[in-house]
């Protein structure tokens, strides 16, 4: 049956320069979440749109204005239809296990944190570490901290320490989760979003500023965004 929904964001907030990325590795990704309910959300780009029309294993959404990942995950998170969700990027792959172990452990605390290890062509097999943009999580959780702040990178940061700061009940996943590919189109490696770039410095500020009147006020409301589905 189908158990999770699953949130893919195929084009980041900023675009593409085409979507030659996206068409490239999403058919892969897709691949490796057999089993699952997969809601895509596609930011307002066509030529994924037309790419991924044909695929029947998926809930398709477009976004016909360019909102960026966050906002789509805070949309979207509302159309699955179970209380168990993943956060996951179009360009990764799923370990083969990893559905069956999130949906165990899952049941009685609030979020799960994933390690990953990095690949680009071949699978380094050395190293794990966690990316706090893959949790898994319950939707109800989620919702009662109004989701991601509507930022065009590092909202996921901020979300981690907010989930952290309220205390909630978490466990890490052990072993490797996901696969982790690394190109220049990583919102972390672009030059718009990238460490050190304007945007995410000052992303960084807000958060470096909540750390020090050690305070995480939860967005207002949570920020969401019309579609059309497919």
């Amino acid at each position: 049956g189908r158990l999770y929904g699953y949130l893919i964001i195929p084009v980041h907030s900023l675009g593409y320069r085409s979507a030659y990325r996206a068409t490239k590795y999403i058919g892969d990704c897709l691949d490796s979440l057999q089993g699952a309910e997969i809601l895509v959300g596609v930011d307002h780009c066509q030529d994924t749109l037309d790419y991924l029309k044909n695929r029947t294993d998926v809930r398709l959404f477009y976004f016909t204005e360019n909102v960026g990942p966050y906002v789509i995950k805070n949309t979207l998170i509302d159309e699955a239809s179970h209380e168990h969700v993943l956060f996951f990027d179009s360009d990764d792959i799923l370990n083969k296990d990893t559905l069956h172990r999130i949906n165990e452990e899952l049941v009685g605390i609030d979020y799960l944190k994933l390690n990953y290890i990095n690949f680009s062509h071949e699978i380094d097999p050395n190293g794990q570490t966690m990316n706090d943009a893959v949790i898994a999580i319950k939707r109800s959780v989620f919702n009662n901290l109004n989701g991601f702040q509507p930022w065009r990178c590092a909202a996921d940061t901020e979300l981690a320490i907010r989930l952290n700061h309220n205390d909630l009940k978490f466990k890490v996943l052990s072993g490797v989760a996901y696969y982790r590919r690394l190109h220049d189109e990583n919102l972390t490696i672009r030059e718009e979003t990238g460490h050190g770039s304007p945007m995410r410095s000052g992303y960084v500020g807000y958060i470096i500023n909540q750390f020090r009147q050690n305070a995480w006020p939860n967005p207002h409301t949570k920020i969401k965004q019309g579609y059309v589905a497919y």
